[in-house]
Order: C-alpha cells, then sequence, then structure tokens
C-alpha cells in the first residue's frame, strides 16, 4: 500500500486519527502515564545517531538513482542535513509534546465503510514515542500521499489543525 499510496480523502481520515491522538495526549509530557512510558522508551540520542548514520548513507543514493534532476538548491539542502540530526531534534524539543504513533503510514491504518460511514483505524503501535506530533503528520503526508500538491497540503493541513484545536 505505501508504494501505490492513498488519496486525500483516505489521508484526511487518517489525519483525523491523528488529532484524535496528538490532542489527547497534547502537552501531558509531565504527566504519570507519559512519563512511564519515557521510561520503557530507549535513549533519544541513540535515535538520533540511527537517524544521521542512515540519512547520511541514503542522501547520496537519492540524488545519484533520482529520476529526475534535483535543483542545485534543493540537492546543497539535502546535503547540508546530514550530520545534523540532533540539531533538527532539538527544533522538535521545543514545540508541544504529545504521544506520537511513530510510523504513521498507509501500511499501518485500515480503512473501514463507505461514504459518511468509512472511517480509519491506526494499528501497528511498536513504535510509538513522546514529541512533536506533526512528525507524524510529516511521516504520511511525505511518504504515502502520491503527487500531492501544495493545494491539497494545505487541504490537509487544514484538516488535521482544525481536528487538533477542537480536540
Amino acid at each position: 500500500p505505501q508504494v501505490v499510496g492513498m488519496g486525500e480523502r483516505d489521508a484526511a481520515l487518517a489525519l483525523l486519527e491523528a488529532a484524535r491522538l496528538h490532542s489527547r495526549w497534547h502537552n501531558a509530557g509531565a504527566s504519570a502515564a507519559l512519563a512511564g512510558l519515557r521510561d520503557l522508551m530507549g535513549d533519544p540520542d541513540d535515535s538520533e545517531n540511527l537517524v544521521d548514520a542512515l540519512y547520511a548513507e541514503a542522501w547520496p543514493l537519492f540524488v545519484k538513482h533520482a529520476r529526475f534532476a534535483l535543483p542545485p538548491a534543493v540537492s546543497a539542502f539535502g546535503a547540508s542535513l546530514i550530520g545534523r540530526g540532533a540539531q533538527i531534534a532539538a527544533l522538535t524539543r521545543s514545540a508541544a509534546r504529545t504521544l506520537l504513533h511513530g510510523d504513521f503510514r498507509v501500511d499501518n491504518l485500515l480503512f473501514q465503510g463507505s461514504g459518511a460511514t468509512r472511517r480509519c483505524i491506526v494499528l501497528d503501535w511498536e513504535s510509538v514515542d513522546i514529541g512533536c506530533g506533526l512528525s507524524d503528520v510529516a511521516w504520511l503526508l511525505a511518504g504515502c500521499v502520491p503527487d500531492l500538491g501544495a493545494e491539497q497540503e494545505q487541504r490537509l493541513l487544514r484538516v488535521y489543525h482544525n481536528a487538533l484545536v477542537a480536540g
């Protein structure tokens, strides 16, 4: 499913579920439940180091095998991110904290019903984390909605934001 992706309608349903999760646990980092979860999780530095290593390996391969020419500014920006995982993670640490799914992509979603009764069910909670809710949103939009244009992206972000604020 991830290769095929999902349409805007199912992406909106998934983002509604993400917003329900994120609003329920919004800024609850000091709560006993999240504190207990933090005790079960690994060292965040280990994750940052792994992401740095994987990105340093993957970016040059992406540039080499891309089916289209990357604009020079995009290529330079991508290369500038190598080795900066800790800096990037620090930016998200100052954002509102919430419970994250951690692997919020179409392969971990089931859709049931049709029309007005269609709903999204989120599966596979093995990568749960605490952090910025936009991590789940970015994971879904960047990897699961093919040919996402700026207008479509804005509509989906509004769906998420409106549901987050309402929650």
